[in-house]
């Protein structure tokens, strides 16, 4: 693998190469918009939301997270991970790389992984290293978001994600598609304007949200504040039908364990539709896929 660097491209710009976590890098990412955001734009990130990053990003809530065992993981193998890669791919120039912003749209950056200098094609790609604790059955959509934004910004057709999910290696090439590509671009530039006119994103029901807006109103002062009567029948409403919903998917998560006995997976026509996962030695619990 190379230690040098890509410096320019024919539609986007080099700006940096600042250490994931610092200062310096939260600033260039603070003022556009990046290929780990425009998957939470798109609503294909169940972790976060468009609201709490619309938050993180007018710096109304800390956007620093911390070091757990799963992004410390991370951090430490992506290295080792993508120098495997360029080992198994001598036709591919590997290189280090830093942030790029778009020449003509400066709200529009890429960061990605690393590059790589196709020597049959002559072609730049795009290489984006991931891990995960449990294997993929297909890589996940905010990922693909992810590279797709890359390309875009940085004018490239092709993006590999090179992945150890469960113990398993995953390579999975990316071809850029233009349709997905715009349909990205115009949910980041509504958010981009709604962040530069301060306005809001919408309600959508998300634990992030709703953690979010805890973090936004911490303090508790002895006050009353009236709110619309609608509101109040709709938060009951929503409370009686949660209750009835958490009834129902247990009774249904507990029929499905029982079914299954101390099998991990439970299977229609060999599709894995719920598995069996356990933390620290404790009974296991049932996850539902898809």
């Amino acid at each position: 693998m190379k230690n040098k660097y890509l410096q320019n491209t024919e539609t986007a710009e080099f700006i940096g190469d600042p250490e994931s976590g610092t200062d310096e890098w939260h600033a260039l990412r603070k003022g556009a918009i990046g290929g780990s955001e425009v998957g939470t734009i798109a609503g294909l990130n169940p972790w976060e939301s468009a609201y709490t990053l619309w938050h993180k990003k007018l710096g109304l809530i800390e956007d620093k997270i911390d070091a757990n065992w799963s992004i410390r993981f991370g951090r430490a193998f992506e290295r080792p991970i993508l120098e495997m890669f360029a080992e198994d791919h001598p036709e591919l120039e590997v290189m280090e790389t830093g942030t790029f912003r778009h020449k003509n749209n400066q709200w529009q950056s890429a960061n990605p992984d690393a590059v790589a200098l196709n020597t049959t094609t002559g072609k730049y790609e795009i290489i984006e290293i991931k891990t995960a604790r449990a294997g993929w059955e297909e890589v996940p959509q905010s990922y693909v978001a992810q590279v797709q934004w890359y390309m875009h910004v940085m004018g490239f057709d092709t993006a590999r994600i090179v992945a150890v999910a469960g113990w398993s290696w995953y390579e999975q090439v990316i071809e850029y598609d233009k349709f997905f590509a715009e349909a990205l671009e115009a949910s980041a530039h509504r958010f981009y304007k709604a962040m530069t006119d301060g306005v809001k994103p919408d309600w959508d029901g998300s634990q992030s949200t709703y953690e979010t807006v805890r973090r936004t109103n911490p303090m508790l002062s002895d006050e009353s504040v009236e709110i619309p009567e609608e509101l109040a029948i709709r938060l009951k409403e929503a409370n009686n039908s949660s209750k009835e919903a958490t009834q129902q998917l247990n009774k249904a998560k507990s029929m499905v364990h029982d079914a299954i006995g101390s099998a991990k997976y439970a299977t229609v026509e060999s599709k894995v539709v719920a598995l069996k996962q356990s933390r620290n030695g404790s009974a296991p619990y049932l996850v539902i896929k898809g």
